[in-house]
């Protein structure tokens, strides 16, 4: 995704803006059921209540995007909307990185003999 807002940065075509965005989409969707299942994953050895309360907490962060999204794409920007495609990009190549640790942790080398099946 990360990838995908940089090419959405210097494309100007806006038949093939508006596709590679309703692509981006797509994965910001997938990515977000991802990072809920690995996080309820985490603390799958914990009481139910304190698993739904960091499920929340999950919920909670992810929906501050619809606060900080109409700032970083006003309409001043408009066609390119750099500020917030850029924004897209950093935040996304971040949960990346984060995604691979989170996976590491709960699956990989960090597991610590974890069962995970």
């Amino acid at each position: 995704m990360s990838l995908m807002s940089v090419v959405i940065c210097v494309v100007y075509n806006l038949t093939a803006r508006y596709a590679l965005i309703c692509l981006m989409t797509g994965g910001i969707f997938i990515s977000y059921g991802q990072i809920l299942a690995y996080g309820g994953e985490l603390f799958y050895d914990m009481h139910p209540d304190v698993r739904s309360f960091a499920v929340g907490i999950l919920v909670i962060f992810s929906q501050t995007g619809y606060i900080y999204g109409a700032y970083l794409f006003p309409a001043e920007n408009a066609p390119k909307h750099l500020l917030g495609f850029g924004t897209v990009a950093a935040t996304a190549g971040v949960c990346g990185i984060l995604h691979v640790f989170i996976w590491l942790f709960a699956y990989g080398r960090f597991s610590h003999g974890r069962k995970t099946g």
